[in-house]
């Protein structure tokens, strides 16, 4: 589990690398503009968590090998936000 944020947007901006890298900019684009989204970290938190499951749902994450980052980054989020 990650200690902050930071380490949060930390894995946010490898996975964006990574959907770059491979192509995938819809995913990319999606999680970069969710990290702009506001200056209120709930609301980049909820919509952050938006995209990270719509990217989990998708064949994506377990052919670039992201499943568990995804995972890990879904359940910060949830227990941030439900604290």
């Amino acid at each position: 589990m990650f200690r902050d944020n930071q380490e949060l947007y930390d894995v946010i901006r490898a996975l964006i690398r990574t959907f770059s890298e491979h192509g995938e900019q819809c995913f990319a684009s999606a999680l970069s503009d969710a990290m702009g989204i506001s200056s209120m970290p709930g609301e980049v938190l909820g919509e952050l968590r938006v995209q990270l499951r719509h990217a989990r749902t998708s064949q994506l994450s377990t052919r670039l090998d992201v499943r568990s980052k995804i995972d890990e980054s879904i359940r910060y989020i949830d227990a941030v936000l439900s604290s």
